[in-house]
């Protein structure tokens, strides 16, 4: 008999915000130790974790994350907010130049297509070869096919990515003091 997977599902605030609850026992690889003053974004392990949260987001909610902590000054509650907002912002940026570059691609393989398919009925079908004319009608409709899976699946894949960064850059994020009965309680449970 297969099991049924328990559906999981975010937390929902008062204000209809799905919740994402962080725990930070150590802030001192939040920050990528690469980033700069002016442009901080998150460690790699900190968006690993918000990604692998950001799958059971609903594209239409907003977003609430909440770092739990007893470790974070109110300085570095600033300096965190916008080093997430920064990471979902370049990757934002990331995706619209991939959204570009796909648009101009499948455009340019569609002329391709369509150059190729003139080809095929002007000039093959009065040379009368049938082998050369089926060659040329599958590279068209190869060169069409990827026009069609750049612009309308691979895009489409990039649109719900840009989504949840949008909901990643206009989320609230709010800190809260780590609850260390709770944090016990909740280990005990799943032991």
């Amino acid at each position: 008999m297969k099991k049924r997977i328990k559906k999981m599902h975010l937390p929902i605030d008062e204000e209809g915000r799905e919740i994402i609850n962080m725990v930070v026992h150590d802030n001192s690889d939040f920050l990528s130790p690469y980033s700069n003053d002016n442009q901080e974004i998150i460690a790699q392990d900190v968006a690993s974790f918000l990604n692998s949260k950001s799958k059971l987001i609903k594209q239409n909610k907003p977003l609430h994350i909440i770092i739990k902590s007893d470790k974070i000054n109110d300085n570095e509650k600033n300096v965190y907010s916008k080093a997430i907002k920064n990471y979902y912002y370049n990757e934002k940026i990331d995706i619209e130049r991939s959204l570009k570059f796909y648009l101009i691609s499948s455009l340019i393989l569609a002329v391709v297509s369509i150059i190729i398919f003139s080809l095929l009925y002007t000039v093959v079908q009065n040379v009368n070869i049938s082998i050369l004319s089926e060659i040329i009608t599958v590279i068209g409709w190869v060169f069409l096919w990827e026009a069609v899976d750049l612009f309308c699946i691979r895009s489409s894949l990039l649109q719900v990515k840009r989504r949840k960064c949008k909901n990643f850059i206009n989320a609230q994020i709010s800190f809260e003091k780590l609850n260390y009965s709770n944090l016990k309680k909740i280990k005990n449970k799943l032991a």
